[in-house]
């Protein structure tokens, strides 16, 4: 059984049936359109993105403003003015990209079940720690180095998510770590692509068709998004140099705050070692073994 879901997890378009088929055995709540505040809709490519801060969000906003306007990402993101006005609802409508909750009820569900829709998805703990380091700590860190945090960055780091995230405190930055499940809502919408930030390279060829450059050629998202997931297995046991100091009852609330997404996105985090990893790797499946973060 655990075989033939790590061949599912292995692309990013059958990772949503994976989804389906465990969110088909919870209870079936029906969604409440009004809380799809994170959804954003490009009519022109008829595309849906749901947009989950400190997961390559600004480079995918990015993509689609250019896809409506003509501009490569590079343009945009190398425009000061321009990659801080892509989180602005007003500045994203005025490019052609629209929140999905500015349409009528009618509209919405037309939308979720015709358009083109993906997520994107790293390690929830993996986020957290880059959420800590832009929104708490970026005085203080190095941000080209994370294996030798200081013990002031690790104090810091652990007040982070003993009084931010266990404690399920609401704030200002308190979007950055939310669930992926509560802002997608991957068990009601039938995604049709969910990218993971360890497997970049390989799961978003789909997404930069769907969204092409000027003049129809294909779109290049920057090189700090696109991970080999070699490379992202190292940045994954990176995480022990700050994990390993946070005791059993802290980290039994924060999986256990994230335990679906860990689920349902085929994440895993080992208790001994401290170190982040995708589920399934190392499983050999017909004498083929499995890639990290595969």
């Amino acid at each position: 059984m655990e075989d033939t879901e790590g061949l599912q997890l292995c692309d990013a378009t059958s990772r949503d049936a994976y989804v389906k088929a465990l969110c088909d055995k919870a209870p079936d709540n029906p969604l409440n359109l009004w809380r799809t505040k994170s959804l954003f809709v490009d009519e022109r490519r008829k595309v849906i993105y749901c947009f989950l801060p400190k997961v390559a969000c600004t480079s995918f906003k990015a993509l689609m403003i250019g896809s409506v306007s003509n501009e490569t990402i590079q343009s945009i993101i190398g425009n000061r003015n321009k990659i801080e006005s892509v989180h602005i609802p007003t500045y994203l409508k005025r490019r052609g990209v629209r929140k999905l909750l500015m349409y009528s009820k009618e509209e919405i569900q037309y939308r979720l079940q015709n358009y083109f829709k993906f997520m994107a998805v790293r390690h929830p703990f993996d986020r957290l720690l880059s959420a800590w380091r832009d929104k708490f700590a970026y005085l203080q860190t190095n941000k080209t180095n994370i294996s030798q945090p200081t013990g002031a960055q690790l104090s810091s780091f652990k007040h982070f998510l003993e009084k931010e995230v266990a404690a399920g405190k609401f704030s200002w930055f308190s979007e950055h770590w939310v669930e992926y499940w509560k802002d997608c809502h991957p068990c009601h919408i039938r995604y049709d692509s969910i990218v993971r930030l360890e497997t970049m390279e390989r799961d978003v060829p789909l997404i930069l068709s769907k969204l092409p450059g000027p003049s129809g050629k294909p779109n290049v998202l920057p090189e700090t998004n696109v991970m080999s997931p070699s490379s992202a297995f190292e940045k994954l046991r990176d995480l022990a140099a700050f994990y390993s100091t946070v005791d059993e009852d802290l980290m039994g609330k924060l999986l256990n705050r994230y335990k679906l997404d860990f689920k349902l996105f085929g994440y895993h985090w080992d208790t001994k070692l401290h170190v982040g990893r995708c589920k399934f790797e190392g499983v050999t499946v017909a004498n083929t073994t499995l890639p990290p973060c595969c």
